[in-house]
């Protein structure tokens, strides 16, 4: 009875310790909906489903890059963006539309062999940044547009060197993003964000659920008290996260 007893013990803290944490309320007032990673295709995105929702058509550019070093290539800036459209349906009601760009520039400092097996300097990422920018639509409502902005950057030797911060908005009503993670042990822990509107959770995103094999552990959480025409936008912005995060981590 102990052992069994330990047992559940251990798998409701090992499961705990691969989820993002979100608020309570968000928790008892939401919908949580797995996400079904569906099928990628060369130039087109993922064919994400969850709930009533569920990626119809899209569109994966060619990533434009543009890349520096020095004369003896100890330091490096490289620069690049990458484009993706897709449409969102609700089922028998509303399709969004959306466009995404993904603006990244990295800077870094190599070692160099001045003889054979002899290195100087080291290997190390100096500063990295991206803007995430998302505009959306929705089919019946074309004048109200939405626009999702998010900064992500990393500075080395920094105590709190990785920040994030990203605001969801049509220009009056602001719904803000904040980075979420596992309070496990965990390694690496489970990741995601959460948005707050009024200072109040209302939807939420795990893309990488923590451990050795997260990366198909997606969950989005979608209030209950949200209007249909705003939950539809939320989901539509938080799939173009997930696109993403799917495609390839920042850093």
């Amino acid at each position: 009875m102990l052992s069994c007893f330990i047992l559940i013990f251990s798998t409701n803290i090992s499961a705990q310790d691969k989820s993002i944490v979100i608020s309570d309320s968000l928790k008892m007032n939401s919908d949580e909906l797995t996400v079904k990673m569906g099928s990628k295709w060369f130039g087109k995105i993922w064919k994400f489903s969850f709930g009533q929702y569920a990626v119809i058509s899209g569109k994966l550019n060619w990533m434009r890059t543009n890349y520096k070093t020095d004369l003896l290539d100890t330091r490096t800036n490289n620069k690049s963006s990458e484009k993706f459209s897709f449409r969102l349906a609700e089922t028998g009601k509303d399709t969004a539309n959306v466009n995404a760009l993904n603006a990244m520039e990295t800077k870094a400092v190599q070692e160099v062999e001045l003889l054979p097996h002899f290195f100087i300097g080291k290997n190390e990422l100096v500063y990295g940044k991206s803007i995430f920018s998302v505009f959306i639509t929705l089919q019946t409502d074309t004048v109200e547009n939405w626009i999702l902005l998010m900064s992500e950057f990393e500075n080395a030797g920094t105590e709190n060197g990785f920040k994030a911060q990203g605001i969801f908005t049509n220009g009056s009503r602001k719904i803000f993003i904040v980075p979420a993670k596992s309070a496990g042990t965990v390694k690496p822990p489970a990741l995601g964000y959460e948005l707050f509107e009024n200072a109040q959770p209302i939807a939420a995103l795990q893309y990488f659920g923590g451990g050795m094999f997260g990366l198909n552990k997606n969950i989005i959480w979608l209030s209950h008290y949200l209007d249909g025409q705003t939950k539809l936008r939320v989901a539509a912005a938080l799939t173009a996260l997930l696109q993403l995060k799917s495609n390839a981590e920042l850093f």
